[in-house]
């Protein structure tokens, strides 16, 4: 699933390109959602301008050795160029702020879906998706996306706190939400998970598909996952004692293994055996002391035979 931003970049483009060495003049400020932001964006450059601006690592914790490869930024209609037949997911972040600069979003999505077969459209706000689902066409899915509960979805002047006690307005709307996923499973100050809550179960009661974000294999996860991403996704689509309809992710070939791999297997009736851990030492059923060396070294292969 191809995720792509409106206009084919983000509102704010200083902190993923090179676009403040490419043009150091056209620094703005603007008011985005009731807060100044300083830097480079996207409103304020044609398609044509930003074929010269480089795509850069957003994460500096992570390798930078992509940034001299000299990748452009795409819109939404240059999938078509490079993959065939893509299955697109269309992200509107800040249709109020367009608005405000004379862009018609709606009129955006009109004309997209003409030439791209787009298969969702997400936004944090909600009077957008009101705005378009009396003109989107086919199956297109609608999906509200819910920001921190204390920030103010400004399309409809309600926080998304509230927000998330009136499922039924949504549902009203949008076929979907899409929630951090503190939401599902809140985190405590010292990073360790509490309880899960009951959103999941709520939002499938009506009728509301629900995707889980904010997943990414380098972030700091909480300590109940000894640091496993593929153990903190199977908690959210089968350990959790529930599932979500999906999740947006940084590392989606973490999150497809989870879910195609493991995420049947604690469930299965199957009687798996016992894992077998082999290392250059031999095995623990041959030399029971491995286990002993397996933890000082943390090198291992699990078998289930």
């Amino acid at each position: 699933m191809a995720w792509e931003s409106a206009f084919g970049t983000l509102t704010w483009i200083i902190n993923c390109t090179n676009v403040a060495q490419a043009y150091p003049a056209r620094k703005r400020t603007y008011v985005i959602d009731g807060v100044r932001k300083n830097g480079w964006f996207a409103l304020d450059f044609t398609k044509d301008e930003l074929q010269s601006v480089i795509l850069t690592q957003a994460i500096w914790s992570r390798t930078r050795r992509f940034d001299s490869v000299g990748y452009s930024i795409l819109s939404v209609t240059d999938l078509l160029s490079i993959v065939k037949q893509p299955s697109v997911w269309l992200n509107v972040q800040h249709d109020t702020f367009y608005k405000e600069h004379g862009l018609n979003m709606r009129n955006y999505i009109l004309s997209i879906q003409k030439r791209v077969s787009v298969d969702y459209i997400s936004s944090p706000e909600l009077g957008f998706l009101q705005n378009i689902s009396g003109t989107v066409r086919g199956k297109i899915k609608l999906v509200f996306s819910f920001l921190d509960k204390s920030l103010l979805d400004h399309s409809i002047n309600q926080t998304y706190g509230s927000l998330l006690s009136n499922l039924t307005l949504i549902k009203s709307i949008a076929s979907g939400i899409m929630v951090p996923k503190t939401y599902i499973w809140p985190v405590t100050k010292d990073n360790y998970l509490q309880p899960s809550t009951s959103i999941v179960a709520e939002a499938h009661n009506a009728g509301l598909e629900i995707y889980a974000s904010d997943f990414a294999n380098d972030r700091i996860i909480p300590y109940n996952y000894s640091y496993d991403p593929l153990a903190e996704y199977l908690n959210f689509i089968s350990d959790g004692g529930f599932s979500v309809d999906g999740v947006l992710s940084e590392h989606p070939f973490t999150a497809s293994e989870a879910i195609g791999c493991l995420a049947s297997l604690n469930s299965s009736k199957t009687d798996h055996g016992e894992p077998l851990v082999i290392s250059h030492n031999g095995t623990v059923r041959t030399w029971p002391t491995i286990v002993q060396l397996m933890m000082a070294q943390m090198s291992l292969i699990v078998l289930f035979k």
